[in-house]
């Protein structure tokens, strides 16, 4: 879409144009890449923009009916709605409830979405258009990223889970850091690229480390609470909102709301004790490699 709207105003074609799809962060992600090539040096004017994030324009649907994400203990269910009243669901659960399916995979998909009341409503006129499918094991990372005459990008390094859409964002970073790499190697300049490796290898891990701590806490009791009841004080709604947006690489100011953000989530988890023992008991059980476990009902 974007090489096309690049070419209207008769800009030479060998100007760069792509199109960011990241759903309803897309505009976020747009201008947040044209602020790292600005500052990365690797361009000097970048036009940059969209209609999805923090707008109420019906690109698809209304907006009561975009990218929805519903959570439960142990779950969160995606539903994105598509092109010709098509809408995509799909849940990521615990492993033990995927080992212990004991029916059909078309009844468990249903009944996984039964757990879910507002989403079951939300679906009651709903018709299947395809099977269910199921897979596993699909977050991975490695131990390094780069090697003499390598460099991993993107999902070639890490996949994390992508609850925040934060893939494709994740992604484009590594290839912007990863270029500096190359054209040190390629100009045999090995201090340009001593720096360039240790900024990549920064950049590599420090996305998916920031990103995987709310993932592993999304589905516990406190963060749910902390995510429905958001406040700005001293900025931490802010550092958080930069956070799922993908400015987590950039010179924004949000590291001191981020961490009286994960300092109010300790607190609160230590004011409700019990809760927080029994959520993380649970989490250990429930993330067991162990095809003997059976699925609680209860």
């Amino acid at each position: 879409m974007w090489r096309g709207v690049s070419l209207l105003p008769q800009f030479p074609k060998e100007i760069p144009a792509f199109s960011v799809n990241r759903a309803c962060a897309s505009s976020n992600q747009a201008v947040t890449a044209a602020h790292d090539q600005i500052a990365f040096g690797h361009a000097d004017v970048i036009l940059a923009g969209g209609v999805e994030s923090l707008s109420d324009v019906p690109i698809l649907a209304s907006r009561r009916l975009a990218t929805n994400h519903f959570t439960g203990w142990g779950y969160w269910i995606w539903f994105i709605p598509l092109k010709d009243g098509i809408t995509s669901v799909g849940a990521v659960v615990w492993p033990y409830y995927m080992k212990n399916r004991d029916k059909p995979l078309r009844e468990y998909f249903l009944e996984t979405i039964a757990r879910c009341p507002a989403l079951q409503a939300r679906l009651a006129n709903a018709e299947l258009v395809a099977e269910p499918e199921a897979t596993g094991n699909y977050s991975y990372s490695c131990d390094r990223c780069q090697g003499d005459n390598y460099v991993m990008l993107g999902d070639a390094f890490a996949f994390v889970d992508p609850v925040f859409s934060s893939g494709v964002m994740l992604a484009m970073n590594s290839a912007f850091a990863g270029v500096e790499v190359v054209e040190a190697r390629l100009a045999a300049d090995r201090v340009a690229e001593a720096r360039a490796r240790k900024r990549f290898d920064h950049v590599m891990r420090h996305g998916p480390k920031e990103f995987s701590w709310f993932i592993y806490r999304v589905t516990n009791p406190t963060m749910r609470d902390l995510f429905m009841s958001p406040s700005d004080r001293m900025d931490m709604k802010k550092a958080l909102l930069s956070v799922l947006a993908g400015d987590i690489f950039g010179d924004t100011p949000i590291r001191r709301g981020l961490r009286l953000f994960k300092a109010a989530y300790y607190v609160f988890s230590l004011v409700h004790l019990r809760r927080t023992v029994a959520a993380w008991r649970r989490r250990a059980f429930n993330i067991r490699d162990d095809s003997e476990m059976r699925l609680s009902r209860s």
